[in-house]
């Protein structure tokens, strides 16, 4: 595994995952952005799924891809992002299936804010700070932490929308795996159990300079109204836009009619 490897420096790093564009919660970014703008990061990492780009598989237009990137950057420029990691809903291993107007888009990074570096997607070539692999994820059930961790060794990843974390020792070292909530919408058209999502955000803190580290979970429950973050609390209110419900019926209607 040829991991691109960062010098340790002590860090503290803001994670999170799957926003989906258009499908973002709005609600959880505001949250971030306030936790991003009071404590004191030295990089913010998106772990992927920046923009959903329905429109990669069916022929929608150019134009609301456009406004998605538009949307993804604002998104970026917010929380300061200065890493993504490229996620499944784009890219090479979507070719086959695409709309050929999009073939261009493959080079994904050529959309985004140059402030924000893109880490293209390659399971065998994992962006590592310290010793901490940071990747989209591959795997998508009940087990994928546990799979997760038994190929990558210690990870943070995103893809299955739900936090969880898992610690085995191996050759007497420790290994941990986290899986860290989504902040989009926790029902999607095309999720299989919604019921299982939940919103969240990790934070992980590097140590120089071994690399060592430390992973803080997060999950935010719509139903409170208050989270602490390291000893700080941050008031909050999840809502839910009606215009995201409507986009994600349009949406749905166009693929469906393009495919007759």
């Amino acid at each position: 595994m040829n991991d691109k490897i960062i010098i340790p420096k002590r860090r503290r790093i803001l994670v999170f995952a799957d926003t989906h564009v258009p499908y973002q919660n709005e609600s959880v970014i505001n949250l971030l952005v306030r936790i991003k703008d009071t404590l004191d990061f030295t990089d913010v990492i998106h772990l992927g799924d920046l923009i959903d780009a329905p429109q990669l598989l069916s022929d929608f237009e150019t134009k609301d891809l456009a406004e998605d990137f538009k949307t993804a950057n604002r998104i970026l420029g917010q929380l300061d992002v200065n890493y993504l990691v490229e996620g499944n809903h784009y890219g090479p291993r979507v070719k086959r299936k695409m709309n050929p107007a999009f073939h261009k888009l493959l080079n994904f990074k050529n959309y985004i804010r140059k402030e924000t570096q893109f880490i293209p997607y390659d399971p065998y070539d994992i962006f590592r700070i310290g010793k901490l692999r940071f990747l989209h994820g591959c795997y998508h059930n009940k087990y994928a932490v546990n799979k997760h961790l038994e190929e990558f060794g210690s990870c943070i990843f995103g893809h299955i929308h739900r936090s969880g974390q898992r610690t085995i020792r191996k050759a007497g070292k420790l290994h941990q795996a986290t899986s860290v909530g989504c902040t989009c919408d926790l029902e999607m058209d095309w999720h299989r159990t919604p019921y299982k999502h939940n919103f969240g955000f990790a934070i992980v803190y590097i140590s120089a300079p071994h690399g060592f580290f430390q992973v803080e979970n997060y999950t935010i429950y719509p139903e409170n109204r208050c989270i602490y973050v390291e000893g700080k609390p941050f008031m909050y209110k999840i809502t839910q836009p009606e215009h995201h419900n409507e986009l994600k019926i349009n949406r749905v209607k166009d693929a469906d009619h393009s495919e007759q």
